[in-house]
């Protein structure tokens, strides 16, 4: 049970829909042989949030949340709950269980592989706006905003430069979003201290008569990366983690996510950033880059990150370390209100990204298709200065 488990301000759902693809090779590998393209299709549960009431005046806010690795949607609960508190024109919010994690990693057993990029998560959210619930995000008056954390921090940028006007505004919490040789040394040592020590596991022991979910909690307070969660987003992540029909094995319970593919999206981060970095220079859509000042990525990074974002960068420098949403979450709720009443003002105040003829009618006149068609091309054959294209 999901806490708080209803609102009288919002309902919720979970939708399960076809992920995108064909993927990058080594994500989807079956134990036998297929001819059947059916059998290489990867699906995506997400949890979809919607107003209960109608939205009496101004834009419609959307808002689609991704979590980080070896965590679940479940995780934003509780941040979802507050937002619809604060938010007075928060009409729907969307946070899905990347398809090696939660209730996606379910439905996606005896298919997943042994490579991963994060582009492919990137396209998910991608495909899972413009498709199937392109009646929430592709309206007139609305403005859409995501929010991604750590390897989804950096797959927020992606989807920024991927669809500059998809989202008015993308906010990006202590990102892995940059790296070099020095940092990939770092990493590949932590990935071996991790495998040594077993922090990334999902083996639990259980003594008799004891409740499932109580011993994985107790777990986590004891030895792992969630040791000093807030309670309710402890409870609320593993919602989406377990599997409440399972018998004990060997004195042992389970929860989904295997530590494999966490694993393979840790060995994935230095190749995707690689990969999409030369990206982020052209990047239009506004970024607020939320950095903890105990976060494990380091200043100079941070500073080069936000130095290739030059253009569109608002540094949000915060208190707190790398999980700092789950560890101190109403502090992180009320950055976040912040953020978000900006990006609001400024969506009011600049006009619809997506359906602009309204704008271009005010500004132009009755003839501004023409018009516009004049400007492009005086502005076409003009010599613009190679460093500004």
């Amino acid at each position: 049970m999901l806490i708080p488990e209803s609102s009288d301000l919002y309902s919720y759902t979970t939708k399960v829909v076809n992920a995108t693809g064909p993927r990058f090779r080594g994500s989807v590998v079956l134990e036998k042989p297929s001819d059947n393209a059916e059998d290489y299709q990867l699906k995506i549960a997400y949890r979809i949030y919607k107003r209960k009431n109608p939205i009496e005046s101004g834009k419609k806010v959307n808002l689609f949340l991704i979590h980080g690795n070896g965590m679940t949607k479940a995780i934003w609960h509780y941040h979802v709950d507050k937002f619809y508190q604060m938010i007075p024109n928060l009409n729907c919010v969307i946070a899905p269980d990347t398809v090696n994690h939660g209730h996606s990693a379910v439905l996606n057993k005896g298919k997943l592989g042994h490579e991963i990029n994060w582009l492919d998560y990137a396209k998910d959210v991608i495909k899972i706006t413009k498709v199937d619930e392109k009646v929430v995000f592709l309206q007139p008056n609305v403005t859409n905003v995501v929010l991604g954390h750590s390897m989804a921090g950096q797959m927020a940028l992606i989807i920024a430069y991927l669809e500059p006007t998809l989202f008015d505004a993308v906010i990006s919490l202590n990102p892995v979003a940059h790296v070099d040789e020095k940092r990939y040394r770092h990493l590949n040592m932590a990935f071996n201290m991790w495998n040594k020590r077993k922090m990334v596991y999902n083996k639990y022991p259980v003594k008799d008569g004891e409740d499932f979910k109580d011993a994985i909690i107790k777990c986590y307070k004891k030895h792992g990366f969630y040791k000093k969660f807030d309670d309710t987003i402890l409870k609320n992540m593993l919602e989406d983690d377990f599997d409440p029909n399972q018998n004990p094995q060997d004195g042992y319970i389970e929860s989904i996510t295997e530590p494999l593919q966490e694993y393979y999206i840790y060995f994935s981060g230095t190749p995707t950033i690689l990969r999409s970095y030369p990206i982020y220079q052209k990047i239009t859509t506004p970024v607020y880059h939320i950095v903890g000042d105990k976060d494990h990525v380091g200043e100079n990074a941070t500073e080069e990150l936000r130095n290739e974002l030059r253009r569109v960068v608002h540094p949000v420098d915060i208190k707190g370390q790398h999980l700092v949403h789950a560890e101190q979450p109403d502090y992180f709720i009320g950055v976040i209100k912040n953020i978000m009443d900006e990006i609001i003002e400024d969506s009011e105040k600049n006009g619809d990204i997506r359906f602009e003829d309204f704008d271009h009618l005010k500004t132009y006149g009755i003839n501004y298709k023409t018009d516009l068609q004049k400007i492009a091309m005086e502005n076409g054959l003009r010599l613009t200065p190679f460093s500004k294209l």
